[in-house]
């Protein structure tokens, strides 16, 4: 009997400790996911932060060097205008450009050819051999026009640079300066999210992704070697319809936790290893299931003891006397079961 009892009380004891442990378990599970959805909002806001942040100082530079490259050029076609033979000294132009702190001087005529300046081999192209270089094409249809472009890959070479220019006081020819602004490049690469995520600390096993809507390009992350890839290579079978999300995936074959975040042009996706995310959990609950299994031990042994010394010995002793009455011995007398009966009979 006091086997049975054991045995019983041993899967009542099992059953409650599995329910506990893994109520405990998904209860961090839980919470571990509420706190990295929790910390990839935070994430995201400071990357979103700095990037109008940086966008503010682009605009802010962009106009600032707007002017300046026309003030270069009107600055170089008043020279000019005051020594024409100096457009057709290569030295002295290199000089100009020097002194005025520009990279190139490109003098076109009314024809919108290219017939001096600081780099020969330009000379004979045309407003009309390019995107870029037709930007300027609008000032032959009005001589009181100054341009500035953007900064744009020229047509000649694809260099970063940036173009202004203003006729001459006579409308006989337009003086073109080209400017690298350092500064605004600067910007520029410090704005990109490649250059953002990588001063952002991540935990092992811990990946961000910016992913480009219109083109599924992965456009920046804090795993570099899947920049340029497309966001089908990821391997994860999940389109984003909703503006902030969170899901369970594999990424590249390792199964994650990710939450991402429509941002307007781009997804900002991040990645959690689960089982770098879940591994502390599972070495907690261990822990948690060591002490409970010791304790459940300990009250077992508390219960056994109690069991033996108030119950099942009691009912071995009435066992024994109830033995000696039928072997007639009648002047035996059972205290237990006849103070039991004396109860029932409200005695």
């Amino acid at each position: 009997m006091r086997k049975i009892i054991v045995r019983n009380m041993i899967k009542m004891v099992a059953i409650l400790m599995f329910v506990m442990l893994s109520v405990i378990f998904l209860l961090q599970v839980l919470d571990c996911q509420r706190d990295m959805r929790s910390s990839s909002v935070d994430l995201f806001e400071q990357i979103n932060q700095l990037m109008d942040e940086n966008n503010e100082e682009l605009e802010q530079l962009k106009d600032e060097y707007h002017e300046l490259c026309l003030d270069y050029a009107d600055a170089i076609a008043y020279i000019l205008s005051e020594d024409e033979s100096l457009m057709d000294d290569k030295d002295e132009l290199n000089k100009i450009a020097d002194f005025m702190q520009v990279d190139e001087i490109h003098i076109f005529d009314d024809k919108g050819t290219i017939i001096k300046g600081t780099v020969p081999k330009y000379y004979g192209m045309t407003i009309y051999d390019g995107e870029q270089i037709g930007f300027f094409a609008q000032m032959y249809e009005d001589k009181n026009m100054r341009l500035c472009q953007e900064i744009t890959p020229n047509t000649s070479e694809g260099k970063e640079i940036q173009y202004a220019a203003v006729w001459n006081e006579t409308g006989e020819y337009v003086i073109q300066v080209g400017v690298v602004p350092e500064r605004v490049l600067n910007v520029l690469d410090k704005n990109s999210l490649q250059h953002i995520f990588s001063h952002f600390a991540v935990e092992s096993g811990t990946y961000l992704y910016a992913i480009d809507k219109t083109t599924n390009v992965i456009i920046a992350s804090t795993d570099e070697s899947a920049v340029g890839k497309s966001y089908e290579s990821m391997d994860m079978k999940r389109t984003f319809k909703s503006e902030r999300t969170d899901f369970h995936a594999k990424i590249y074959g390792v199964h994650s936790y990710c939450y991402a975040q429509d941002m307007g042009d781009v997804v900002l996706l991040r990645v959690h290893n689960s089982k770098a995310l879940y591994g502390e959990l599972l070495a907690t609950t261990g822990t948690v299931g060591i002490c409970l299994i010791l304790l459940a031990v300990l009250l077992a042994m508390i219960i056994v003891k109690y069991l033996d010394k108030k119950i099942v010995q009691g009912i071995y002793d009435i066992n024994r006397k109830l033995t000696v009455i039928t072997e007639g011995n009648v002047d035996e007398t059972v205290d237990v079961l006849e103070e039991y009966i004396n109860r029932r009979i409200g005695k």
